[in-house]
């Protein structure tokens, strides 16, 4: 008689707060935090030797609406390390960190999860497709237009822990996936609508290519 296999596991909420919400499969969802620095097109490294992955930085308003849901992570990353018999960590090992500590402007007043993946995430938009009944896709060619640092986002992390000679100690977080949830000011210079573009430019004639013509031919 052939063994036969035992379906997975059914995926189920075990806890569930204002912002956050932890499931069975140990992924987390962060919701509602301003997505800085996404690079979730392609692969990305700060220097020619670092290992290129999708990544983002989530911001995490310092509001009494938050502050549940940042208690509550906390409290999950220390009871991961408990899990598997490690000691503590202080508050700069962890994907969560206080911004204000960050020195950047952005980041002054909240606290921020860093999450990354060698694979691509998964990328959805806010609003279902139609033809599938399921939340639409947002393929990685699109990536850049629709998830810019300023927007909205939630986020699906799943907890990892890392020791090595180089990076020493920590808790990162696996970057499985990310909702666009709206639009919000770009930060840095600025992200330009269409209006704008619109308005600074000019129809052009099909008669005149911006060059002068040629007074014979060569």
């Amino acid at each position: 008689m052939s063994d036969v296999l035992a379906p997975p596991a059914k995926r189920t909420i075990l806890r569930q707060l204002p912002k956050i919400i932890f499931y069975s499969d140990q992924t987390i969802q962060i919701q509602d935090v301003r997505a800085s620095y996404p690079h979730l097109d392609k692969p990305w490294a700060m220097s020619e030797k670092g290992v290129k992955k999708y990544q983002i930085v989530g911001l995490i308003p310092k509001t009494p609406e938050y502050l549940s849901s940042i208690q509550a992570l906390n409290e999950h990353i220390d009871q991961f390390l408990a899990e598997k018999r490690l000691q503590p960590l202080p508050q700069s090992r962890k994907c969560l960190r206080n911004g204000d500590e960050a020195g950047k402007p952005e980041m002054m007043g909240h606290w921020t999860i860093s999450a990354a993946e060698r694979d691509p995430p998964m990328l959805r938009g806010r609003h279902k497709d139609l033809r599938t009944g399921t939340l639409e896709v947002i393929p990685p060619d699109q990536a850049a237009k629709v998830f810019y640092g300023g927007c909205w986002v939630h986020l699906l992390i799943k907890l990892w822990y890392q020791e090595h000679d180089e990076g020493g100690r920590r808790v990162n977080a696996n970057l499985c996936a990310v909702q666009f949830v709206r639009d919000d000011k770009a930060f840095g210079r600025g992200r330009i609508s269409d209006e704008v573009v619109d308005s600074t430019f000019g129809e052009i004639p099909d008669d005149d290519g911006g060059f002068a013509p040629a007074p014979f031919d060569l």
